[in-house]
């Protein structure tokens, strides 16, 4: 099963995206055996210089369904699901949520904060990667302990 979910990840499975193949560079399927399913990102995120915080509201079901498969393939559905909640809560009320949700991006567990989101511009070119530590620290409101 596991084997059929990582050929989703793949960009032929994602007409949509065809035009802007590099948005999935970072977690596509190679054709090597060396392709740790640890080592890939676990979600994706709309980040580019200029930006005041993370979001996905530029195409927020696009980010969406690129954290909850990425999360899924790496086994960290439920315990990355604070960030999928961000994301959510972003695509559902169309306002920006990384200041609201902070607290629970704060709960997520070190495994899960220590992995890399995909940097994605508004071309949804890929732009970098980032850990959601080092986003965290970066992006952190003045309240936030």
């Amino acid at each position: 099963m596991l084997t059929r979910a990582v050929t989703y990840v793949s960009p032929e499975q994602w007409p949509s995206t065809e035009l802007s193949r590099n948005y999935w560079w970072p977690a596509e399927v190679r054709a090597t055996a060396d392709q740790s399913i640890a080592s890939n990102p676990i979600g994706c995120v709309y980040l580019e210089p200029g930006d005041a915080l993370p979001s996905v509201l530029k195409d927020p079901q696009r980010m969406y369904a690129c954290t909850r498969i990425l999360a899924g393939l790496s086994g960290m559905d439920s315990s990355a699901q604070g960030l999928v909640d961000f994301q959510r809560r972003e695509w559902f009320t169309n306002e920006a949520a990384w200041l609201n949700e902070y607290p629970n991006l704060q709960g997520l567990p070190p495994e899960v904060r220590a992995k890399k989101l995909i940097l994605i511009s508004g071309n949804n070119d890929v732009v970098g990667l980032e850990s959601i530590d080092s986003l965290m620290r970066r992006y952190k409101p003045e309240w936030a302990q």
